[in-house]
């Protein structure tokens, strides 16, 4: 196609082609009209080429601004239906991240209620394990209390069977001076132990009837307990102490 008139200014172009060439509309204009021919000729061969003039920069020929138009229309078209799937996309997003959070505020309101249950326990506990260490320590001293009653008991009777001895078969007298008995056998078995070594002096009490009832002698000491021990096969009668019919 030959052009031959600027479609600014409507004159015609020059024949050598001294004018510039728009590759949006195809249509030439004076340098005076568009641009000087100084800023076209510092241009690059790639700006050169693809140079266009304003009304195309602009897109305000009819024909270019409705297809802009519709195009812009269609392009908005799709893009508020995207807007629109992507807004609810966000809130089924936004709900679904509510639920997690109440979800997570229900899991820690029971986590503090749990922790505060076992704290409570804990403390019950170690109660229970303080009032089970004193009775245990309690115990202890009880069971190490009896066994020093026990071992004093032991040590009593044993002391008592040491320093004791029984007399069988003497006769019961209406005036029954035990004191004085016990210090006639003494002197029948010739035993030397002095009646200061004599702590106590009784009849014990039996379940047999019709016989004397036997007298218990303590001594103070065990020496003189074994000494009258010594002489226990002597054979002696009633009538030997007492005056009375025999043992």
């Amino acid at each position: 196609m030959t052009l031959t008139k600027c479609f600014k200014c409507g004159d015609g172009l020059p024949e050598e082609g001294d004018f510039i060439y728009c590759h949006g509309c195809e249509e030439g204009y004076h340098f005076k009209c568009s641009i000087s021919s100084s800023t076209y000729n510092a241009m690059s061969n790639k700006r050169k080429i693809t140079w266009r003039c304003e009304t195309c920069r602009d897109g305000r020929k009819a024909d270019e601004y409705e297809a802009e138009s519709q195009k812009s229309a269609s392009q908005s078209g799709i893009k508020q239906q995207e807007i629109m799937e992507i807004k609810g996309m966000l809130r089924n997003l936004q709900n679904k991240i509510d639920g997690i959070v109440k979800s997570q505020q229900f899991i820690s309101a029971k986590y503090d209620e749990i922790k505060s249950g076992q704290d409570k326990i804990e403390k019950q506990l170690k109660k229970f394990d303080e009032t089970i260490n004193r009775l245990i320590s309690q115990d202890k001293i009880k069971e190490a209390k009896f066994e020093e009653l026990s071992d004093r008991i032991a040590e009593l009777e044993k002391r008592d069977s040491e320093t004791k001895i029984e007399i069988h078969g003497l006769e019961e007298l209406a005036e029954d001076n035990l004191g004085e008995t016990v210090v006639k056998l003494i002197e029948k078995l010739d035993v030397n132990v002095d009646v200061s070594e004599i702590d106590l002096v009784e009849r014990m009490k039996s379940k047999q009837t019709g016989k004397p009832r036997p007298i218990v002698v303590r001594f103070k000491t065990v020496r003189a307990c074994n000494a009258v021990k010594a002489k226990k096969r002597a054979v002696l009668t009633n009538q030997d102490i007492t005056g009375a019919r025999s043992l």
